[in-house]
């Protein structure tokens, strides 16, 4: 298991479940890369996902992990033209993030912008960090 937490704090709130070499490509699908991101009260993930819109994307939240799965729909090229180079050779995504008992699941976001998937998922209040206060006897 891959951790892409930046720093001890975060290991508990997510991790990735596959291990995922720089551009890999499965058999199944493409494993889109991912920058995550951190405030005191959420994470986001930023996905690159080329061609995929809202209405091709899946995600399904099952116990702890957070799976999203998307398709492009296949295009043909303009008459005439015939592909020499295809560097997507598989048209659907998938990739699994593992939540920690601090993350909101009712609260994830998704957006689709400019082919870059963007969830936004809060944590709970009870569990960010804060000030313990400490009195004298």
């Amino acid at each position: 298991m891959t951790n892409v937490a930046a720093n001890k704090s975060n290991e508990e709130f997510y991790s990735v479940t596959e291990s995922q070499p720089d551009h890999c490509v499965s058999q199944q699908a493409y494993i889109p890369n991912a920058d995550i991101y951190e405030t005191k009260d959420a994470v986001l993930i930023w996905a690159d996902m080329p061609g995929i819109d809202e209405n091709s994307i899946d995600i399904t939240l099952d116990k702890n992990s957070l799976i999203v799965e998307g398709h492009v729909e296949e295009y043909s090229p303009p008459e005439g033209f015939t592909q020499v180079l295809g560097d997507y050779p598989q048209r659907s995504y998938k990739r699994t993030f593992v939540l920690g008992s601090n993350a909101q699941r009712d609260g994830i976001q998704g957006t689709v912008k400019n082919g870059f998937l963007i969830l936004i998922i809060p944590k709970n209040k009870e569990t960010s960090a804060r000030k313990i206060s400490i009195s004298v006897d």
